[in-house]
């Protein structure tokens, strides 16, 4: 039992090392268009990950939009697992 304990605390301690914590960027608005009911604002940021799998955070981007809106766009040679939108999110 002793054995199977080492085992995996051993093993998640090599995960845990492995994995990469957030990282943050700040993005920079390109263009406002307005409209009649609302407005589009498109943000850009330039990031540089290592290989892998990252997490990554934006920041600079206004807390009043539509979530459902939200339209990212990457290299081809880049996958995005998945993505959330949260509003008022601050580090800590």
């Amino acid at each position: 039992m002793k054995r199977i304990l080492l085992f995996l605390f051993t093993s998640l301690t090599a995960i845990y090392s492995q994995a990469q914590s957030p990282k943050t960027f700040n993005s920079r608005l390109e263009s406002v268009t307005v409209y009649g009911r609302g407005a589009e604002l498109n943000h850009s940021s330039k990031v540089t990950l290592p290989a892998g799998t990252s997490e990554i955070t934006l920041g600079n981007i206004a807390n009043l939009i539509d979530e459902n809106s939200i339209q990212i766009s990457v290299p081809s040679n880049v996958t995005i697992l998945s993505t959330s939108f949260t509003r008022g999110f601050s580090q800590e």
